[in-house]
């Protein structure tokens, strides 16, 4: 029975890992979302090759842009807000 469930398992992995590993290894994606929710922090690093960041916000216009502000002032950029 054990053996059955493994095979299964590897055949589902097999059929459908450009759908789970699109995104990268998603123990890292898990973990970044864990560490997220249990901390206070605003943001995380979910990869690093790509450079991949986790937010959380409720406002996106608000909230969410000050945090990505954040990542990109942290590394050496300056995000602007131009209006068409």
């Amino acid at each position: 029975m054990m053996i059955f469930i493994c095979l299964l398992l590897s055949l589902l992995i097999l059929l459908f890992h450009k759908f789970i590993f699109q995104e990268g290894n998603p123990i890292n994606i898990a973990y970044s979302i864990l560490k997220l929710n249990i901390t206070k922090i605003e943001y995380v690093r979910a990869t690093s090759k790509p450079e991949r960041y986790i937010f959380k916000c409720n406002d996106y216009e608000d909230k969410g842009i000050k945090t990505l502000g954040k990542i990109l002032y942290n590394k050496g950029f300056k995000l602007t807000d131009e209006e068409l």
